[in-house]
């Protein structure tokens, strides 16, 4: 190549150039270099929120009262791999087993004995949701005694996308 304009002087080493810049330099000096690059990426997020209502907070014994429990994924990318387990209280309140109702493609599993079932959701889209009702009758209390307060709790437990905001779980 000429002075001042290097060029490739390997025709089959695409990284062998003339050497360039300042300084003193020998004709056919090589300046074998790689040029560099960077690859940047991002990890899926899925910020999932689980709620749950009851529909009668006062309820007497005999009344079947329905638990409803929604997890929502607010994004910003599709959640996968995704459990809710939810306590169910088996003192003073009998589920319902036969009338759960779980939304298409989840299924719901009671547990034995226990009261925690396993609600498998799988995929949840972004800005999806999916519902899960949970029926029970309200159980005579022991003779003389005033039933306590009952709390049923649902939260996630397995997703696999990483939660920016597991405090809403």
């Amino acid at each position: 190549s000429l002075n001042g304009s290097p060029g490739q002087i390997t025709p089959n080493n695409p990284k062998a150039y003339e050497r360039t810049g300042s300084g003193a330099t020998n004709q056919g000096q090589l300046n074998n270099y790689v040029a560099s690059s960077t690859a940047a990426f991002t990890v899926n997020m899925a910020d999932l929120a689980v709620t749950k209502i009851v529909d009668n907070s006062t309820p007497n014994v005999g009344d079947t009262v329905t638990f409803t429990v929604t997890v929502t994924n607010k994004g910003p990318n599709p959640a996968t791999g995704v459990e809710i387990t939810d306590t169910f209280p088996t003192a003073g309140l009998l589920l319902d087993t036969a009338n759960i109702v779980a939304s298409p493609g989840t299924s719901f599993q009671p547990g034995t004995g226990t009261g925690t079932g396993i609600w498998t959701v799988g995929t949840l889209a972004s800005r999806a949701s999916a519902t899960l009702t949970l029926p029970a009758t309200v159980l005579h209390p022991l003779v003389n005694t005033i039933p306590p307060a009952r709390t049923n709790i649902a939260q996630v437990t397995k997703v696999v996308e990483p939660d920016p905001n597991p405090a809403n779980n």
